[in-house]
């Protein structure tokens, strides 16, 4: 028998062996964006011991694997690395003519950010490149769509909304359903994914399945799932970031090789493979 915890460390005492996945280590990383000292204390402690107790462990991402071998210091057999992916429906996606949230109606062309409202996601450098961009393309008034909920630091994040020379074209749709997600990535004209660090970021492979042009930041996990299929910014540079999206919106080849390269891409990952690899893995710590 075994036991596998898809999130929460495996119990030191146990009658089996014992895998659990670690998804990101960013709270030991970069702990400055984790003011809440509880989230340390837990990767900290609780995580580092059930490394040490566990048979085996799974990451996401080879980047989460060094974060793990960096930090806890298991041996490199011990962590296996096996990819998140891509819901189906995300390839199946279409291009709508507007979009009803809530109150709100979105009409494309438009440019989308999916995540939480919080500082790593670097939102507010997104801004400041959205009103970068306006400026220097005045004739390009192509929305900025930012869907996702609220976390920690987001007052800071409204305040520069509400700041921007072009609020008006901004639109803040909150948390939206899988059904309406899949239309908002289908229906933009690029998505811009600038976070500082992730343990996998799952919303590129989702743009890419959808065949929405992506900009994201090469660090962490997000250069590894984009390979060449997605265009790289500097995430701490607002002109390097406008540029970026100017250069997707008014090049009509790039914009087409990049939903090309994203949907062939993004077909290297299926909850599928995830599946099988994970089984082996059981399968082999269960040999051993």
């Amino acid at each position: 028998s075994l036991f596998f915890s898809p999130y929460y460390p495996v119990p030191k005492h146990r009658p089996c062996k014992g895998i659990f996945t670690i998804h990101d280590l960013i709270p030991l990383r970069h702990p400055e964006w984790f003011p809440n000292q509880s989230t340390h204390h837990f990767f900290e402690k609780n995580i580092r011991e059930g490394v040490h107790h566990a048979d085996h462990i799974i990451a996401d991402s080879q980047s989460t694997k060094q974060d793990i071998l960096d930090f806890y210091s298991p041996s490199s057999e011990k962590v296996s690395v096996v990819h998140l992916a891509p819901e189906d429906h995300f390839f199946q996606g279409r291009k709508r003519k507007f979009i009803c949230i809530k109150d709100q109606t979105i009409a494309p062309p438009y440019i989308l950010s999916v995540c939480t409202f919080e500082p790593r996601k670097n939102l507010i450098r997104t801004l400041e490149a959205y009103a970068i961009f306006r400026k220097k393309n005045p004739s390009l008034k192509l929305p900025l769509v930012l869907a996702g909920s609220l976390g920690w630091g987001f007052d800071n994040i409204i305040k520069a909304i509400q700041k921007n020379s072009y609020q008006e074209d901004i639109i803040s749709t909150g948390f939206v359903s899988e059904e309406i997600l899949v239309d908002l990535y289908a229906s933009a004209e690029v998505f811009v994914y600038t976070s500082l660090y992730e343990g996998f970021g799952l919303p590129i492979l989702e743009a890419m399945a959808s065949g929405t042009p992506a900009i994201t930041a090469d660090n962490s996990s997000l250069g590894e799932i984009g390979k060449d299929a997605v265009l790289y910014t500097d995430p701490y540079s607002p002109n390097d970031i406008a540029d970026k999206i100017e250069a997707i919106t008014t090049d009509n080849i790039l914009h087409e090789r990049l939903s090309e390269q994203g949907r062939r891409r993004a077909q290297d990952f299926s909850w599928q493979r995830t599946a099988l690899e994970t089984v082996s893995i059981f399968e082999r710590c269960l040999s051993n």
